[in-house]
């Protein structure tokens, strides 16, 4: 048999009415309210009938998803679905740590939504992926460029 691996979205796969699949189950639908509560949000409004423009914040947008991620892996654990290897892309790395059982689910929320609110308070910024480059001197290069406009 094959490994089993879990990959975690980042930033972008937040949509309105994410946390519908949560709320089906009591313990899960008090896991979301209670990270909600642990960061001041109402998580279970925001994912369940919430605006795409109110899931546009970053500072909610990382929260939703990193929540969503990390209870929808706990229930397939819960299930005895395990993974052989996580990981993430962005903000999907916090998830992927839950998965991991690095961090609980509580500390990852906590984390991205100050994180969250940090990249809110960048003016002037930038971001960039510099891909398939094998000669690091190059890459260097490319994001000096890219950091000079």
């Amino acid at each position: 048999m094959g490994k089993t691996v879990w990959m975690f979205p980042g930033q972008g796969s937040q949509t309105p009415g994410m946390g519908q699949t949560l709320i089906t189950q009591d313990e899960t639908r008090q896991a979301l309210a209670d990270l909600g509560t642990r960061i001041g949000l109402d998580l279970t409004t925001l994912m369940t009938t919430g605006t795409k423009d109110e899931l546009k914040a970053t500072d909610i947008a990382q929260p939703a998803i990193v929540a969503h991620s990390a209870l929808l892996a706990q229930q397939y654990a819960a299930q005895g679905h395990t993974p052989d290897f996580v990981l993430g892309h962005s903000v999907g790395e916090y998830s992927a740590l839950v998965a991991a059982s690095v961090i609980t689910s509580s500390e990852a929320v906590y984390l991205v939504r100050e994180r969250g609110k940090l990249m809110n308070q960048v003016t002037g910024g930038t971001m960039a992926a510099v891909i398939g480059m094998n000669d690091v001197e190059a890459a260097h290069h490319a994001v000096e460029s890219i950091a000079a406009t």
